[in-house]
């Protein structure tokens, strides 16, 4: 959700502050030559080039160079989405997101029209990225996003774009 907080304690164990930190995000439009975090809005997590060179999810932690992306509009309209270790995001032949440098890595960046994006692929725009693809696949560090049939109702098909290096633009503190 692009929010970092942090929590104070006493000796006792009893909380003594809370602080909030808010991260800006794109709202209306993706800026090419930016770094961005996608965060998932279904679930909460975080676009990872992780695990098994494969597009995953992860925890929200924007000093984790693994979900961080670099994104780039190519002259022909479409999206590539380059990770931090030098690859892109692109989808495998079962439709499980990868990393690679493939012609499947191509995107259209669509606004869902309440802050968050559908990643729609440009091979077939009526698929998109989807941080939950069943109801039974995780979303636990490492588990595997996989391409699905664009469902507008569905909040695991729509990203929060967070630049990088945001956090901390809002502070809100709380002291007991």
């Amino acid at each position: 959700d692009g929010q970092e907080y942090s929590f104070s304690y006493d000796q006792y164990g009893n909380p003594t502050s809370a602080t909030v930190k808010a991260a800006k995000m794109a709202t209306s439009s993706v800026a090419s030559g930016k770094n961005y975090i996608l965060v998932n809005a279904g679930t909460g997590t975080a676009l990872s080039t992780g695990y098994l060179s494969k597009g995953s999810h992860s925890q929200y932690n924007p000093g984790n160079a693994a979900v961080k992306w670099a994104v780039t509009k190519g002259s022909d309209g479409y999206y590539r989405l380059k990770g931090m270790y030098g690859d892109y995001l692109d989808f495998n032949a079962s439709g499980e997101v990868q990393n690679s440098t493939g012609a499947n890595s191509y995107f259209v960046i669509e606004s869902a029209g309440d802050g968050s994006f559908r990643l729609k692929w440009k091979g077939n725009v009526s698929y998109c990225l989807d941080g939950k693809a069943t109801e039974t696949s995780g979303t636990e560090n490492g588990d595997i996003i996989q391409r699905q049939f664009v469902n507008t109702t569905k909040e695991s098909q729509k990203w929060y774009f967070i630049e990088e290096g945001t956090a901390g633009g809002e502070t809100l503190t709380s002291s007991a």
